[in-house]
């Protein structure tokens, strides 16, 4: 399902200097205790997932004058929600606040702390954050306080907090990898 990245190699280090530089105004030390990355065992649930991203990215790009927009963002939860993730996809998860409408909130890849502010520890003092690639396509500025579900057109894919400078991204259910 997951395996562990070693310390030292490009992907580890890179992975944690952007987590690292994105949590300096959260606390003087932080402690990376692990990374992993999804390990598909291309199984033909895997492959299907797989193919699943490359199609809707086509499919966006072809909608957005060939840009599907792709990010990276931050999803934080608990251990066993994470876990659930990596096994089964993202099922209608929501997280906790509904400040900018119903959907799946990641926070910018630059900046994991605004997701970690919102999340607990575990019994063993651990937070547990996802690195996920996005789709975004066309995102809509989400008011704060918004209700919404959905996008308010077509012409949209995702929501963003601030079109200039977003630092929530919402996906919504209706766009989730299931």
């Amino acid at each position: 399902m997951v395996h562990r990245i070693d310390e030292g190699t490009s992907d580890y280090v890179n992975v944690k200097r952007s987590f690292v530089n994105g949590m300096r105004n959260f606390d003087k030390y932080v402690d990376v205790v692990r990374i992993h990355r999804k390990n598909y065992e291309w199984s033909g649930v895997d492959e299907a997932r797989v193919e699943a991203f490359r199609v809707f990215v086509a499919a966006v790009a072809s909608r957005n004058g060939g840009d599907p927009n792709i990010k990276y963002g931050w999803y934080g939860g608990s251990r066993e929600e994470i876990r659930d993730i990596l096994c089964y996809g993202f099922r209608g998860f929501e997280n906790r606040s509904l400040s900018y409408g119903c959907g799946v909130y990641f926070s910018t890849a630059n900046n994991p702390m605004a997701i970690a502010r919102t999340l607990i520890p575990d019994s063993d003092g651990v937070m547990h954050i996802l690195l996920c690639r996005l789709i975004l396509g066309k995102p809509e500025q989400i008011p704060l306080g918004s209700r919404i579900n959905l996008p308010t057109s077509t012409e949209f894919n995702s929501g963003v907090d601030d079109l200039s400078s977003p630092t929530k991204y919402i996906i919504w259910e209706l766009y989730m990898d299931k």
